[in-house]
């Protein structure tokens, strides 16, 4: 196992590479290719976990909803099969949604979307996250329906992940009239912060 601080973008990183070997200089791994992330949503860091069935040329990387790069651990690395974990220390990122991408190979691809909300008292992650179309009518010209009973905490984010609008409402019809036209993704936490549902929600047109 290592341990680096990398500085991307004025980002302090700290990057916590960890190999479960079996054997001398073999690397072992029981599952195969997998991305998660833990916690999500997060406050101050969030590790990012990665598993290769075997070995490969893997890229890993953190888009905003643009699918712009703002943060690349690997860039066409080879490594060889085994367990992986990265550390993202996210005291200077800003609140907002964004998109892990893991690319191994030529072929295959895993994606994982995380939340950065440091306001947020946060919980584990949940397992029933739904990117269902739930969110009714969409587009919208003034409202929208949220069919999650219940209190709830309602994210909506610009598409470069920047959360513009945070509140709790435990009602299912709430008014996004103050929005400009455009295409934004709206994120719904249950009362204990867990993730239940996320969804790009277009305003007009």
């Amino acid at each position: 196992m290592f341990v680096k601080m990398l500085r991307i973008s004025g980002m302090r990183i700290l990057v916590t590479i960890a190999l479960f070997t079996f054997g001398i200089g073999t690397t072992y791994s029981k599952g195969k290719d997998s991305l998660s992330v833990y916690p999500n949503p997060f406050a101050d860091s969030a590790t990012i976990y990665f598993e290769l069935e075997k070995s490969d040329t893997i890229s890993l990387k953190i888009y905003n909803l643009l699918g712009q790069a703002i943060v690349t651990y690997f860039e066409k690395t080879v490594l060889p099969n085994g367990s992986y974990s990265v550390v993202l220390k996210g005291d200077s990122l800003p609140d907002g949604i964004y998109n892990i991408q893991l690319k191994i190979g030529s072929a295959k691809q895993k994606s994982q979307r995380v939340i950065k909300l440091a306001s947020a008292s946060i919980k584990s992650e949940s397992k029933n996250i739904q990117f269902d179309n739930l969110l009714f009518p969409n587009p919208t010209s003034g409202h929208l329906n949220i069919p999650i009973d219940g209190k709830k905490t309602i994210l909506i984010a610009d598409m470069t992940g920047r959360i513009l609008r945070s509140f709790e409402t435990d009602l299912n019809i709430v008014s996004v009239s103050d929005l400009p036209d455009g295409e934004y993704a709206v994120t719904v936490l249950s009362d204990q912060k867990q993730v239940v549902l996320t969804q790009k929600m277009i305003k007009g047109f």
